[in-house]
């Protein structure tokens, strides 16, 4: 392989390199040195307490970051049928409004099945108490 100048491989090139770097004209196996060493392991370092303080954050802000992602996945979810209703004719405003409406509709259903069913739980265990 020859390089752009006469009489200079890759090979010479890098050992002139490490030459120059290590001060020492035998080459040896390439190893760390300390200092790279050292910028690695701050590396990691530094990302491993980046990852730990979101981790903190995260679990701290779990009242606050738990609502935001659900209706961020919501929207996300419900964009395309917004879409669809928008080239259909109907606004964006009312299509959004009426999801909404729906939304809330199928939540107040599905707590007053909850309740229903745990009504007829105890409703049950006392049943079943008053028989013994």
């Amino acid at each position: 392989m020859s390089s752009t100048q006469p009489g200079r491989t890759v090979e010479t090139r890098r050992h002139l390199h490490y030459v120059l770097r290590m001060g020492n004209p035998e080459q040896r196996t390439p190893m760390f040195d300390s200092v790279e060493s050292w910028n690695w392991a701050v590396r990691i370092s530094v990302v491993g307490l980046f990852v730990a303080a979101l981790a903190v954050i995260a679990f701290r802000m779990a009242s606050v970051v738990v609502p935001v992602v659900l209706a961020w996945v919501v929207a996300m979810v419900l964009l395309p049928v917004v879409d669809g209703l928008e080239r259909r004719g109907l606004s964006r405003v009312l299509t959004s409004i009426v999801l909404v409406i729906l939304l809330n509709l199928v939540r107040s259903s599905r707590n007053a099945c909850r309740r229903w069913e745990i009504r007829s739980r105890s409703s049950m265990r006392s049943a079943m108490r008053s028989r013994k």
